[in-house]
């Protein structure tokens, strides 16, 4: 059962950090179909095209695939849904949840899911890689956490 959702929230630099590749390789592709960028032969302006279209494609089909969409709280398990699959976290499996602090919301040595600093969540975890998440709203995110593994233990 659904006990709690929440949208993950994105920090500016990380919106302006996705965008990169994507805004680069357009503008490769604007220098390359109008000559600016010139090439040798028709044949390898068209093969750069679409070396490049298909480095545009795998890229924006990654971003699609394993950016997160949403967090669910069920009355068993954390559901951390992305772009093309979800993954769960047991509750049985989560030690500890609490405001993820410092060095360990850009530099972790388990899963990093967050997109924001300022809104960074990390459910320990024990025996497996701990997860760090960025819940809109991680005041309450933690709260109902809590409240469903408190219920879950008893």
């Amino acid at each position: 059962m659904l006990i709690h959702e929440d949208e993950p929230e994105y920090d500016v630099w990380v919106k302006i950090s996705l965008s990169i590749a994507p805004t680069v390789i357009f503008l490769l592709l604007f220098l390359i179909r109008y000559n600016i960028i010139p090439s040798d032969t028709e044949y390898e302006a068209e093969l750069g095209e679409k070396i490049l279209l298909t480095c545009l494609a795998l890229i924006l089909a990654a971003y699609w695939a394993l950016l997160p969409r949403k967090y669910e709280i069920h009355d068993d398990k954390v559901k951390l849904v992305l772009g093309a699959f979800s993954w769960s976290i047991s509750l049985k499996s989560i030690e500890e949840v609490k405001k993820a602090r410092g060095s360990k919301v850009f530099a972790y040595n388990g899963l990093r899911f967050a997109t924001s600093a300022k809104t960074a969540v990390e459910i320990k975890r024990n025996k497996w890689p701990s997860v760090i998440i960025s819940p809109s709203n991680p005041d309450l995110f933690i709260e109902r956490l809590q409240h469903v593994l408190r219920n879950f233990k008893n």
